[in-house]
């Protein structure tokens, strides 16, 4: 359940379409991230299991490439989150809200896409926590940074005026 905001007495009241737009958002990026923690538990119960059995020994290239993967998923979600960010202020108005919608929600669900990888690594790598935990931070902060913030509606008012820019 997300909390009301309660704009400060500079900003004006978003419309009650934009604040629609934005609690559907927060919904679903929020579910991606619940996606993500059973993701990391399921992860740490086959993990678990897996301690003590006999394994095959992974190449130092596999190790490589799985960090590299991590790296490719950490700014290829940031960089969607940007990009499609300061598409949105520019969109036409029939488009806004689903440009709002899915730059927030697609970078979540890139970065969820470190939690499966964190098994993985976990699986043939490395199953101690410490070497997966760097999967599992990546995915749910970067999820948290998708969330939206209510300050990001003033984009849609001050768009529509024609002076607006994405806030900070």
């Amino acid at each position: 359940m997300a909390l009301p905001h309660k704009p400060r007495s500079d900003e004006a009241e978003p419309s009650r379409q934009a604040q629609a737009c934005l609690e559907r958002t927060r919904t679903a990026v929020l579910n991606v991230l619940i996606a993500v923690g059973l993701c990391i538990a399921v992860s740490g119960g086959l993990l678990r299991l897996r301690i003590g059995a006999p394994g095959l020994s992974a190449s130092r290239a596999l190790h490589q490439q799985l960090l590299a993967g991590l790296m490719v998923i950490s700014v290829i979600s940031y960089a969607t989150r940007r990009i499609l960010s300061q598409r949105t202020v520019h969109g036409q108005e029939p488009s806004r809200e689903s440009r709002f919608y899915w730059s927030h929600v697609l970078p979540a669900i890139i970065a969820a896409l470190a939690a499966p990888l964190g098994l993985v690594y976990g699986w043939w790598v490395d199953e101690s926590v410490q070497s997966i935990a760097p999967f599992w931070v990546v995915a749910l902060a970067l999820g948290t940074l998708a969330l939206p913030r209510a300050r990001e509606l003033e984009c849609f008012d001050r768009s529509a005026s024609g002076s607006g820019s994405v806030p900070p």
